[in-house]
């Protein structure tokens, strides 16, 4: 026998300090992740592509950029563990390393949303669907 248990809690008022500039571009930034170990990732903007940055030991100094100036035309990371980074474009999902971009797989229909598993080891994403063909047979 399986139990769902539930239970009311009464949440209490959190104050965060105030916020510290540890970084300024003159491009957007967007996309930012917290790896475990400290590590933070984010993707810097022009239009149609982007490059990403990486700061290997937290938000200290200056970013590294994976991908050098911004080439990709990345529409959004989805996972960042420290040492990888997941992206996706229209129609590709990506792993990107330092100096090292992998196209993993190649969609027929342009990528709406991607996601990694927490052990790291599966990719689901979905694909535009055909509106004109109908979903279940």
């Amino acid at each position: 026998m399986r139990r769902l248990l539930w239970r009311q809690v009464v949440p209490t008022e959190v104050l965060l300090q105030a916020a510290i500039r540890k970084y300024q571009d003159d491009q957007p930034l967007s996309d930012i992740f917290v790896a475990g170990n400290g590590a933070v990732c984010c993707a810097r903007r022009v239009p149609d592509s982007a490059e990403v940055l990486v700061w290997p030991e937290g938000l200290i100094g200056s970013p590294v950029s994976w991908t050098g100036r911004p080439r990709l035309p990345i529409l959004r990371i989805f996972a960042f563990d420290g040492s990888v980074t997941y992206a996706f474009t229209k129609d590709q999902l990506l792993r990107v390393r330092p100096g090292e971009v992998d196209i993993l797989h190649t969609a027929s229909k342009p990528i709406r949303d991607a996601h990694l598993s927490p052990d790291g080891q599966h990719i689901v994403w979905l694909e535009k669907a055909d509106m004109s063909t109908p979903a279940y047979s």
